[in-house]
């Protein structure tokens, strides 16, 4: 009897999973909702290669930056960066890789944070490369055309806290 019943079970679990199925695959939405399926309007957003202005508050020093915007979904993307800030004795450098979320899927508002890798500042030899975490908020556009401006401020906790101001364009890469 025991057996029976767990085979019953078993067949009936089987069936109504491939009758929800069937339902799911042909129900029809209404036209006026646009609401209804968000995820079937949204195209997969392209990776972008920016370039970009750069100041740095510490050093009070101008320089060029850089990133690789890799979407990995449509809130979030992972961010390589760079930036170089030159100056008549000692050169800075600031490589980054960020995770950065956006609150919609369209918007413009950006945060996050990842780790840096600072070279500068009068070191020693030993210690040209320190890692240090950061964190950062931006404005950028979330749009099809292929020329995008953004701006960030990005905070690098070193010993000595610094904040960077960057100011570009992004190129869709498609």
């Amino acid at each position: 009897m025991r057996t029976r019943l767990t085979t019953v079970t078993v067949v009936m679990l089987a069936i109504l999973s491939l009758v929800s199925a069937d339902a799911v695959a042909q129900r029809r939405w209404p036209r006026g909702r646009r609401h209804a399926r968000p995820a079937a309007r949204l195209a997969q957003p392209a990776p972008r290669l920016g370039v970009a202005a750069a100041y740095d508050t510490r050093r009070g020093d101008f320089g060029v930056a850089g990133l690789l915007d890799l979407p990995v979904g449509h809130y979030v993307s992972l961010v390589p960066a760079g930036a170089y800030f030159p100056s008549g004795t000692d050169n800075a450098w600031q490589v980054n890789l960020d995770l950065i979320f956006r609150l919609r899927p369209r918007g413009i508002l950006t945060f996050g944070g990842g780790v840096a890798f600072v070279k500068g500042e009068r070191w020693s030899a030993a210690e040209s490369w320190r890692t240090c975490p950061s964190a950062l908020i931006g404005l950028q556009p979330r749009a099809k055309r292929p020329i995008l401006p953004y701006v960030r401020v990005r905070w690098t906790f070193d010993d000595a806290p610094r904040t960077t101001l960057t100011a570009g364009l992004s190129f869709i890469l498609r």
